[in-house]
């Protein structure tokens, strides 16, 4: 497990079925991720079930976040997806359920990520993309030492009407 002040990163198991059939399906997070349609439980199930932890073939990772203040209570979860081993780079996205926003989850999971990727996959930069209004994920990914690098115009698309995006970098190393 990838530990950094009380949080921890593990890889998904078959008792997070339930979680992220939740997780995934929550409409509200909808309009942050590019999810169009809700996932069952078997599609979820199969990717739990056959979870690959190879970044270099899926180029992507998924971690459960647990607070080990919590006796490892999993509250959320962060992927590392578009890997691109060349230029050492990936996307970055997470998930905290709603009781454990708020109080600085995300910031710690980004920060336990940072340091997997610089010190494990010797990436050199990891990127998220924000819609402009939504504070609590750019603040989080600001206080993990994210940094505005651009603007996305009408990038986001809420009931027929285009938001702005900011696409949001850290160099590593």
């Amino acid at each position: 497990m990838i530990q950094f002040d009380n949080i921890g990163l593990r890889a998904p198991e078959p008792y997070d079925v339930q979680k992220i059939f939740e997780w995934e399906n929550d409409q509200d997070h909808w309009d942050s991720s590019s999810i169009v349609s809700s996932y069952s439980f078997h599609n979820i199930e199969e990717y739990v079930n056959g979870y690959d932890p190879d970044i270099f073939a899926t180029r992507q990772l998924r971690f459960m976040i647990v607070d080990l203040l919590e006796k490892g209570k999993t509250v959320g979860m962060i992927d590392i997806f578009d890997f691109d081993p060349v230029n050492r780079r990936a996307m970055t996205g997470f998930y905290v359920e709603r009781p454990y926003r708020s109080k600085g989850i995300c910031t710690r999971a980004l920060t336990a990520l940072k340091l997997y990727c610089r010190q494990r996959l010797a990436m050199h930069q990891l990127s998220a993309v924000a819609a402009v209004d939504n504070c609590p994920s750019i603040s989080a990914l600001e206080n993990a030492g994210f940094k505005v690098s651009g603007k996305l115009r009408d990038w986001i698309c809420r009931q027929g009407q285009f938001v702005d995006a900011v696409i949001m970098q850290c160099i590593l190393d």
